[in-house]
């Protein structure tokens, strides 16, 4: 009787330490771990559903936007914008371990994303990657925007990597890669607007390209220096018009590719405009003497066609928009130096 009791209380607790063992390994319902993740498309497209909805504005953002501006009157203050009052790192945020989170979160993409490699078209693939890539750039930005000199960081850090306590790297060399991933993002990124309608997609990455490549251009052309080291700038890889034409092209894509209609361009038109103020220009005539543009047969929204105003009203409206004139045929235009771009009478042609 006894062996009975005994052999029962053996197989009782063996039977308990099995039981606990499989519902103590056992993976959550809720949840799926990083091991089994980004092995398929619905996993990569889930992924970058997440950043995008943690960019999406929210109701703070809508609600408390226009703060301390001319459009909104506030009870609180900021020392940022009270005259003689001292501003230093310490009340400056976005530094703090959470402000880089989107960064981590991308590069984790970046990294483990390689799982879904034989399981996706290498199409869909490069498109997930590019939007990666898009979010990281999109990070950035805002990042050299509010600080200059930042570190960059393209994979995800262990615990004991040199990168935690690294400087700040260059403004150039930051911009520079951020631009290598925007050029990624608006090569392979889909055109296809109907699977990836609201969504990062190559549209989205060429206008976000041209926005941050014309801040860029104009902040280094207008500002002599690099405010965080107080330097000139060394150009030593991308110079301000060099950002400037990368600007120009991918607007010019966006409405040449997409067949944008005059009417639904205005916002590419403010860019064009900008950068047209902001580029150097010729006499827009070759080593003959006669003009090298293609006119266009459209000219811009308030403008006389060329052929129907005098010379004399000619002059006066390039004078007025700041283009040049050209006498020979009767039109308006501005040549760019750079990859023979040419912006006429406010819009984007090529030679």
């Amino acid at each position: 009787m006894k062996n009975i009791i005994r052999l029962f209380a053996i197989g009782a607790v063996a039977f308990t330490g099995v039981s606990c063992e499989d519902f103590l390994s056992a993976d959550p319902v809720n949840r799926v771990s990083a091991e089994a993740f980004f092995v398929s498309e619905s996993d990569l497209q889930l992924y970058c559903n997440g950043l995008l909805e943690s960019y999406c504005p929210s109701a703070n953002t809508i609600g408390m936007g226009d703060s301390y501006t001319d459009l909104t009157a506030s009870k609180s203050g900021t020392d940022y914008y009270k005259p003689g009052a001292a501003w230093d790192a310490g009340k400056q945020t976005g530094w703090d371990v959470g402000d880089w989170r989107s960064i981590r979160r991308a590069n984790i993409m970046l990294r483990d994303m390689v799982r879904a490699k034989e399981n996706v078209s290498e199409a869909v693939y490069n498109h997930y990657e590019g939007v990666a890539r898009f979010w990281r750039a999109y990070f950035y930005y805002s990042k050299v925007k509010t600080f200059g000199n930042v570190p960059w960081i393209d994979h995800v850090l262990d615990v004991d990597d040199a990168l935690l306590y690294a400087g700040r790297d260059d403004r150039e060399y930051v911009m520079s890669k951020v631009l290598e991933d925007l050029n990624f993002a608006c090569t392979y990124c889909s055109t296809d607007t109907k699977t990836y309608k609201n969504v990062i997609n190559r549209w989205v990455a060429l206008a976000f390209k041209s926005r941050v490549c014309l801040f860029e251009g104009t902040y280094r052309k207008y500002h002599k220096v690099n405010p965080s080291t107080n330097q000139p700038w060394n150009n030593k890889y991308e110079s301000a018009d060099d950002f400037l034409q990368e600007a120009v092209d991918a607007a010019n894509t966006i409405m040449t590719e997409r067949h944008i209609r005059r009417k639904r361009a205005g916002g590419f038109r403010c860019a064009v405009a900008a950068v047209r103020r902001a580029l150097p220009a010729d006499d827009g005539a070759d080593e003959s003497g006669t003009c090298a543009v293609q006119h266009s047969a459209h000219p811009a929204a308030g403008w006389l066609p060329s052929r129907q105003r005098s010379a004399v009203q000619g002059q006066t409206a390039a004078q007025a928009a700041g283009v040049r004139y050209c006498a020979d045929c009767a039109d308006c235009h501005l040549h760019v130096r750079r990859a023979g771009s040419v912006l006429e009478q406010g819009n984007l042609r090529c030679l």
